[in-house]
């Protein structure tokens, strides 16, 4: 036998009761609702303790027993009643509500980012037109606060490619004007990690050159030919060149400058963020070709 003066079915019908977000209701005020809606909720708990004091009421008497059995089950049948009345309407109305709302807003075309998808997800029932208690109502809150700030990215985002310089479409086009009078055409190659070495087996294939060669064999060719170089650049007197600056500016993360006659000056890793290293290039200085001399503030001495 319960002690305590409410019932579970009390307690979930106050929750079904809970009334959508601008609305408000005091104990026993009816207001406009009527019929089951406008039942206070001290009403609906004297009902729950009319069951309560026919439990208590029993006994010993086994006979009352059985009398009061029946009278509480029509009790309860008639509160199990009111609860689905009062549920069903709550329903409707929110519905309703839901529904004007929706169409005071199209009178008056009003124009808020976010609201679009947040009806989105309304109509493939991923939001409930309707709720009944605090957390449902602040998850549905949470839901259409993030759905406006997605479609506001979206907004944002297709802006910012409409306003955008498509370089793709510009560099097809340049590429374009130079390989008409060349006539030649472009064969897509696939962007696999291996593209340059896949256009050189197919440019071999086409002269009738592969010897059934790969990207493989190819990457192979290179290698080979590199540690030979490398091994030339360490051990011969070989003149460098833009290959070795390109590597000894990566190894020591350090930029190089190259100033030479008629060119603009060749910046070498200006990626890197440290001081440059200056350095010029002369074909002309001695009778035996390429030179390089350092370059220095013109108020030091060295």
């Amino acid at each position: 036998m319960r002690k305590d003066s409410e019932s579970p079915r009390q307690s979930s019908l106050e929750a079904a009761t809970t009334l959508q977000p601008g609305h408000s209701q005091r104990a026993g005020d009816k207001g406009n609702h009527g019929g089951p809606l406008g039942e206070t909720p001290e009403g609906l708990k004297d009902l729950n303790g009319k069951i309560t004091t026919l439990k208590k009421s029993v006994g010993g008497n086994k006979q009352k027993k059985k009398e009061v059995q029946v009278q509480v089950a029509l009790l309860e049948k008639e509160l199990d009643d009111r609860h689905t009345n009062e549920k069903k309407d709550l329903e409707q109305k929110a519905a309703q509500a839901t529904v004007t709302a929706a169409g005071a807003d199209t009178a008056e075309e009003v124009d808020r980012p976010g609201e679009d998808a947040a009806e989105d997800l309304r109509g493939r029932g991923q939001l409930n037109p309707w709720y009944t208690t605090r957390a449902e109502a602040q998850a549905e809150q949470s839901a259409i606060t993030k759905a406006a700030e997605f479609d506001a990215i979206r907004r944002q985002a297709a802006q910012e490619a409409k306003n955008s310089v498509n370089h793709k479409e510009i560099e097809e086009n340049a590429i374009a004007n130079m390989l008409g009078p060349m006539n030649l055409r472009i064969k897509q190659i696939p962007p696999d990690g291996h593209c340059m070495y896949n256009a050189i087996v197919d440019q071999l294939a086409a002269k009738g050159a592969a010897d059934g060669k790969t990207y493989k064999d190819l990457r192979r060719i290179a290698a080979d030919f590199l540690r030979a170089y490398c091994d030339e650049v360490e051990n011969t007197a070989a003149w460098g060149g833009q290959t070795e600056l390109q590597a000894i500016s990566c190894a020591l993360e350090m930029p190089i400058h190259v100033v030479q006659m008629g060119t603009p000056v060749l910046k070498i890793g200006e990626d890197l963020d440290a001081e440059p290293l200056f350095v010029s290039y002369h074909r002309h200085a001695y009778g035996l070709g390429e030179h390089y001399n350092s370059l220095l503030p013109t108020d030091t001495r060295g």
